[in-house]
């Protein structure tokens, strides 16, 4: 018996290729932060699963892009970037206040190691970005 291969909409392509990468990109970062095996192993098995992901998204039949989602992917990424500095700009002027006012965040028995922050911090920035360009394309295509 012959397997019929499915073609991706390219509405199911933005969801697997922004919108669920971005998530598991999201808390693959937050992961990050914790200092423990059981946060980095999740983490790993995240970092694997969006591996498989990019592998299905190259070897699937996918339909093509015409002009129009072409134009909305492009648009949706701008608002994502647009998004993404406000957001990091508010981060900034919390950090800078909070700086200067001398306020001190105490989360218990979280602890977080500078080490960790970076790599944890840009998985997020991706996740981020990832998410709001399939969730702004949507939007899109949806007005369209």
């Amino acid at each position: 018996m012959e397997k019929k291969k499915s073609i991706l909409s390219v509405g199911k392509q933005v969801d697997l290729s922004y919108i669920l990468r971005g998530i598991l990109w999201f808390i693959t970062g937050t992961l990050y932060l914790f200092d423990n095996e059981l946060a980095f192993l999740l983490a790993i098995l995240l970092s694997l699963i969006s591996i498989g992901l990019v592998c299905y998204l190259g070897k699937a039949k996918k339909e093509a892009q015409d002009e129009m989602a072409e134009a909305n992917l492009l648009d949706a990424q701008a608002l994502a970037l647009e998004t993404l500095r406000i957001i990091l700009l508010i981060i900034a002027i919390i950090g800078a206040a909070s700086s200067v006012l001398n306020i001190f965040m105490d989360f218990g028995k979280i602890t977080f190691h500078f080490r960790l922050l970076l790599p944890a911090v840009s998985f997020c920035i991706i996740g981020v970005s990832d998410f709001l360009t399939g969730f702004y394309f949507r939007k899109l295509e949806a007005e369209d």
